[in-house]
């Protein structure tokens, strides 16, 4: 699975979603004090260079899973009865395709990998969600979608992109 975000801002709200901390809160207090490690709400310059922005473009793609589509969450609601009963959920809607349980989502998205046609083909390349930590579309690229490289380039401190998302969430860039 490869994830993606149509705008960059997406891409880095996804992945600097987890780095967000309550700096009020007692675990971190505790850990700004001068412990000699880098304390919770900054990110490490090493964060960024370790990694690239890319722009890519999906190659002959099949169409992907709109999860946030009403007609999608009642075609897996018909499909998947067992599923949603061991999350014991009457009705898949917005709010819990976009939760948190990861079991829940890994479900959906195996049911969405795993349709094919009488053949035997893969019927999607992925799925296309909202992002829950903005108004930013993405998309889960299934295994086997041709994706074409089209640009690489470092992420610099002063990304305007990234230094946004870093003061929605309240963190430092080093």
């Amino acid at each position: 699975m490869l994830y993606a975000s149509s705008v960059v801002r997406g891409c880095f709200a996804e992945t600097l979603a987890r780095y967000r901390v309550d700096l009020s809160s007692p675990v971190a207090i505790a850990a700004a004090k001068d412990t000699g490690f880098m304390p919770p709400g900054n990110l490490a310059a090493s964060w960024r260079e370790d990694r690239r922005k890319f722009t890519i473009g999906v190659i002959d793609a099949l169409p992907f899973v709109d999860i946030e589509h009403e007609h999608t969450r009642s075609a897996m609601e018909r499909e998947l009865p067992l599923v949603l009963a061991r999350f014991d959920l009457d009705h898949l809607d917005v709010p819990t395709v976009r939760g948190a349980d990861r079991r829940l989502t890994r479900a959906l998205a195996e049911w969405s990998y795993t349709r094919t046609d009488e053949q035997g083909r893969p019927l999607y390349s992925g799925i296309r969600y909202m992002s829950k930590h903005g108004n930013y579309e993405c998309w889960a690229i299934f295994a086997g979608t041709k994706v074409e490289l089209c640009a690489a380039e470092s992420i610099e401190k002063c990304d305007i992109d990234l230094r946004a998302v870093a003061n929605t969430f309240n963190l430092t860039i080093h």
